[in-house]
């Protein structure tokens, strides 16, 4: 395969099976192929747009008028830190459920509520990919990049990422980081994040004996109730991301809504799910225009059926939007990328 292709349609790399050509595209799975890659995408003065497994973009039907290059770098390092903790080095093109899955087969702790979610390993770090308490800017130690406009091999440590809920610098600045590969610090001794409800009620009267895999099992059992196979329909997993708002907001929302569930989010905001808005409040689960819904049993999720286009996605997306707003006075905002 020639390292640089023209006109290589893009929704195949996707989740969401949606999305244009890429005027170039280019797999990278090597340091000096990254290197290539940049050089060409500067001779010829264009943006450069990296991508991973696929799994929380949506890309343009006029596609990417720029070079696209999917991070493919293999591999995975152990390294002992002391007697409580180990350094996990994983390169950028490895899937980030069989990094968990490995890491809970070296009994290592800190991964286990992040399992089953799909994508690169690459790629978690852009989202600061998280789920049920746990994100992965907590076990992060760094991140290896290289930068395209300083042209050189950089360490970022986690304070340099500027991590914050489903977001980060990578994501602030898309295109000037390659991330090369994410070194995450992993405990040899158990220390589970449970309070989420759907976790603490299967573990009830088994913390004494639980292990990370129970944990894991737990995750998947709970995930393959909620998010659709994306073998059978297109998907980009949770579509919007959860609203945060102060303590003195929410407090005012509740006298409306006496039942809305919230979650600590920091010291002086919540979290607030938004599937039950779209449930409980918006009666939107399963709701569908075309081609284009949120996913029956977990209306967080926005799936299509069948073939559809990055327009109908985006004005379907921004309707639900509109009428979260209309009904509740809540703005809600999207966890997927946009790519154009």
């Amino acid at each position: 395969m020639e390292l640089i292709e023209e006109n290589i349609i893009l929704a195949p790399f996707t989740t969401l099976g949606v999305g244009g050509p890429a005027r170039f595209f280019s797999r990278a799975s090597s340091f000096e192929d990254i290197k290539r890659i940049v050089k060409f995408s500067k001779e010829k003065k264009l943006n450069l747009t990296p991508i991973g497994g696929g799994s929380n973009i949506l890309i343009s039907d006029k596609g990417i008028d720029g070079v696209v290059v999917k991070m493919e770098l293999p591999g995975m390092m152990w390294d002992e830190v002391d007697e409580h903790s180990v350094h996990l080095r994983v390169f950028a093109g490895e899937e980030w459920d069989e990094v968990v899955e490995e890491s809970i087969g070296n009994k290592l702790y800190g991964l286990e509520n992040l399992s089953g979610i799909p994508g690169t390993a690459g790629a978690a770090p852009v989202q600061n990919i998280g789920a049920y308490g746990v994100e992965l800017s907590d076990v992060i130690s760094e991140v290896e990049v290289y930068d395209t406009i300083e042209e050189e091999r950089k360490i970022l440590k986690r304070e340099e990422c500027s991590f914050e809920y489903r977001g980060s610098i990578f994501k602030e600045e898309p295109g000037r980081f390659l991330i090369i590969s994410v070194t995450m610090i992993l405990s040899k001794k158990p220390c589970f994040v449970s309070h989420y409800k759907d976790i603490a009620e299967r573990i009830e009267g088994k913390e004494d004996s639980l292990r990370a895999v129970d944990i894991r099992e737990t995750v998947l059992d709970i995930r393959s109730k909620k998010f659709p196979d994306i073998g059978s329909v297109g998907s980009a997993g949770s579509f919007f991301k959860n609203p945060v708002m102060s303590v003195f907001d929410f407090e005012k929302i509740k006298k409306k809504y006496p039942d809305i569930p919230s979650y600590p989010h920091g010291s002086e905001h919540v979290k607030v799910p938004l599937a039950w808005i779209l449930d409980k409040v918006l009666n939107f689960r399963g709701i569908r225009s075309g081609a284009v819904g949120l996913f029956d049993s977990q209306p967080l999720v926005l799936v299509t059926h069948g073939k559809s286009t990055q327009t109908e996605v985006s004005s379907f997306a921004e309707e639900i939007k509109r009428k979260v707003k209309d009904v509740t006075n809540i703005e809600i905002d999207y966890e997927v990328n946009f790519l154009s």
